[in-house]
């Protein structure tokens, strides 16, 4: 009749291959989710340089679209100087394994990103790859190009601070930085004073001290009073040392500020002097004398010769005026004396 009267039903069971395939698609999209939610750039292109994988990062910062992208070389998202750099770079993955490089990022608007790049090389689907990722550091740029004009600006204010200034290791005491105050006051080229250490610059006597100076607990800033100090021709210098606590090229140091007083003490001394010799004078003078101070004519000092002859003790005088031991008439003579320094009473 034509009809057909038998079926012939053939059953293939597909469970594995439905969830070999459903788990290569959780892989993928956990893939996706991870590279998409790196903070930075993700790259994978092969031997070719022809990009296979790239995050959504990669499109917000070059502002290319997916199918852009898939038809560009890496080559084409740094500006001419320095793609010299990076296509060297990628060539040193292929060849020993990784490679880093620091390069602006060209946008596709002209932007330019500075990035730090890294690359290894990889297999993927039995190919050989580069795969890495750029951070972004124009922060970082910036901090270091402000700390590069704070480091000058301070360079500057010690170069040329006209106080003598020094930097020494805390722990060898070596010399190693000095500005140009500091030759001129001490008298060595700035070589000498790069072998010479703090030892060296004091009068052997006062290094003990010194020593031991050092091994008090001292803050961050210290000032320390006077030391003496010693010229390359061997002249003692009296110097007002005040010092601050650093890291100097990855060494514990000390900032020193050496003021030069040698010229204050010695006035400060001959100051001294006169007033002791002057006082002597006051003091051991056989014939009455005192101070007084003008307005109130009250006493200031007397010396021993006036309390003998008038009878009062000291402490008596200077509760007293001159008012109350010279006659009015001599009182007079001294507010004219006072008037006309060019008039004396004998």
């Amino acid at each position: 009749t034509g009809e057909p009267y038998q079926y012939i039903a053939i059953r293939h069971d597909i469970t594995e291959k439905k969830a070999a395939e459903e788990r290569s698609l959780e892989e993928k999209r956990f893939s996706d989710f991870t590279i998409n939610s790196l903070p930075s750039i993700f790259y994978l292109f092969d031997s070719n340089n022809r990009f296979i994988r790239w995050n959504e990062n990669f499109e917000r910062v070059s502002k290319y679209s997916a199918d852009e992208i898939a038809e560009m070389n890496p080559i084409q998202f740094f500006t001419e100087d320095g793609q010299g750099i990076v296509a060297e770079r990628i060539a040193r993955v292929f060849e020993t394994g990784e490679a880093s490089v620091e390069a602006d990022f060209l946008s596709k608007d002209g932007t330019r990103t500075p990035y730090f790049f890294t690359g290894k090389k990889v297999i993927y689907k039995d190919q050989i790859c580069l795969v890495g990722t750029a951070v972004d550091i124009s922060e970082f740029k910036r901090a270091q190009k402000d700390l590069l004009a704070s480091e000058e600006r301070y360079r500057d204010l010690f170069e040329n601070n006209p106080f003598p200034m020094m930097v020494y290791d805390t722990e060898t005491l070596a010399i190693l930085a000095v500005n140009d105050a500091a030759i001129m006051s001490y008298g060595y080229t700035r070589e000498e004073f790069a072998r010479l250490s703090m030892l060296d610059i004091r009068p052997e006597e006062e290094i003990p001290l010194f020593i031991e100076n050092l091994k008090k607990p001292h803050g961050t800033i210290n000032n320390f009073g006077v030391w003496n100090h010693q010229r390359k021709n061997g002249d003692i210098i009296h110097v007002n040392i005040t010092s601050h606590e650093l890291v100097f090229d990855g060494r514990n140091a000390r900032l020193v500020l050496a003021n030069n007083v040698t010229e204050q003490k010695r006035a400060e001394d001959a100051l001294r002097e006169s007033e002791s010799r002057y006082r002597d004078l006051f003091e051991n003078n056989p014939f009455p004398m005192w101070v007084y101070e003008t307005g109130t004519l009250k006493f200031l000092a007397v010396n021993d010769a006036a309390e003998i002859q008038y009878g009062y003790s000291r402490a008596e005088f200077l509760s007293m005026t001159i008012e109350e031991i010279l006659p009015e008439k001599e009182i007079q003579a001294l507010f004219e004396n006072v008037a006309n320094p060019s008039q004396r009473i004998e």
